[in-house]
């Protein structure tokens, strides 16, 4: 809990901010997150190519946290997107 509502609520308002100051510009164009190989894999296979459709669906706040939070960060970026995108000019890139 201390790892994961902090990442997710920093990340939404960063987004909420974004959203907020150009809601009358298209000046920005893209925000970039700085993500985490785990939250794409958090019990990793080395036998696994893993690709943008992989998430990380073995941590949780017992076993991982950090890779949750991650996990739940990334998530609740795309998610926040979905909701907007009618209103945003600009994209979202994650860097895992």
């Amino acid at each position: 809990k201390d790892l994961v509502e902090p990442a997710k609520n920093g990340t939404l308002n960063v987004l909420n901010c974004a959203l907020n100051a150009c809601s009358n510009s298209d000046r920005l164009k893209r925000i970039v997150i700085t993500s985490s190989v785990a939250a794409v894999n958090g019990d990793s296979d080395p036998n696994k190519l893993y690709t943008e459709r992989d998430w990380n669906d073995t941590s949780d706040l017992e076993h991982g946290p950090y890779s949750y939070s991650k996990t739940e960060a990334e998530r609740a970026a795309w998610n926040w997107l979905d909701k907007n995108k009618t209103k945003v000019s600009f994209d979202i890139v994650t860097v895992n």
